[in-house]
């Protein structure tokens, strides 16, 4: 059910200054990257730009889920301070891995920790709403998904720290592969970019 209302909540400020926090230090990177490359052809590496892409995808992604996840505060089973608390590490990391593009192996270290910080707070989510004593329909959902997202994360990433310990000619191509495959996962699973659905955090 779509929110009735429109008003914009701080947190939700937080969130969109957070995300373009990230996309700042990716630019700035990628900028310095840019003239790297351009004063040494063939310096612009392949893990660092696939960390890049990914970079991209699952910000906007955390940005679209944790804007509606704060539209849905009042709801049963919501907790704002624990939801802003792994938000705001889940940034930290995102912005960490875009500003460290310059070395592909650092970024896709962070965005190695990214994934663990997701199945920590899909596992702490999951317990905690397995604690509500009546569960409805909607929330029985909600768990089932968290539980989901526990494992999809730590397979993320497993993914994203083989790609970064394996030569390109060797085969990190396929963990990169898989990973993209798995946010197209996440997104339906998530439900991400749908318009009639609030997601309770």
């Amino acid at each position: 059910m779509v929110s009735n209302n429109p008003t914009i909540k701080i947190p939700q400020v937080l969130n969109g200054a957070l995300a373009a926090s990230v996309y700042i230090c990716g630019a700035q990177s990628l900028g310095t990257m840019a003239l790297k490359s351009r004063l040494n052809p063939g310096s612009l590496d392949f893990l660092s730009a696939w960390v890049a892409v990914n970079l991209f995808l699952w910000n906007t992604k955390n940005f679209v889920d944790d804007y509606r996840a704060f539209d849905g505060v009042g709801d049963r089973g919501f907790s704002l301070g624990f939801t802003v608390f792994f938000s705001g590490i889940s940034y930290t990391l995102l912005a960490l891995a875009a500003a460290s593009l310059g070395s592909g192996l650092v970024a896709a270290s962070i965005l190695t920790m990214y994934f663990v910080c997701l199945s920590l707070w899909s596992f702490c989510s999951y317990f905690r709403r397995s604690r509500i004593q009546v569960p409805d329909l909607s929330e029985v959902d909600r768990r089932e998904r968290r539980l989901r997202w526990i494992f999809q994360y730590l397979y993320a990433g497993t993914l994203c720290f083989l790609a970064a310990n394996l030569s390109p000619s060797v085969g990190a191509v396929v963990p990169a592969i898989f990973l993209l495959a798995i946010y197209g996962v996440d997104v339906m699973d998530s439900r991400t970019f749908e318009t009639d659905q609030i997601k309770a955090a």
